[in-house]
């Protein structure tokens, strides 16, 4: 969730691509839904005390490729546009600095990867410690 949520949720939050504007149900729908997932991320850290491992990057990486892939079938199916996997946002967004669909994939790629290692470098060190405790590895 730390991964999944943070890095997922956060730009639909910092520039949501809503049809309807403040105080529109729709709108206020987006933005919970979109911040609740950017808060249970904090919540695993802060709360529950969850500190995540490299794997757990990786893991969360190709948790959301898959995803990605999965939603380019369901877009195709609904005519809808999770993710943007079938074009950019009809509102102003940061992809607006990207090239045309589907150029701009490998761009949001590097840049998830980016976020998600940034993400984990707080946690890197107590990674190593909770190595050097475990005597089952």
């Amino acid at each position: 969730m730390y991964f999944f949520g943070i890095a997922g949720a956060i730009q639909a939050v910092i520039t949501p691509d809503a049809t309807y504007a403040f105080p529109h149900v729709r709108f206020l729908n987006t933005m919970f839904s979109h911040s609740l997932l950017v808060t249970s991320g904090f919540w695993v850290v802060f709360v529950e005390g969850y500190r995540p491992r490299m794997k757990d990057l990786w893991g969360a990486f190709a948790a959301i490729n898959g995803y990605a892939v999965v939603m380019i079938f369901v877009n195709q199916a609904l005519g809808s546009k999770y993710l943007y996997m079938g074009q950019k946002p009809e509102t102003a967004s940061l992809l607006d600095f990207f090239p045309p669909w589907p150029f701009y994939f490998p761009i949001l790629e590097a840049i998830l990867l980016l976020v998600m290692v940034g993400m984990y470098l707080p946690f890197r060190k107590s990674e190593g410690k909770r190595r050097e405790l475990s005597p089952s590895e």
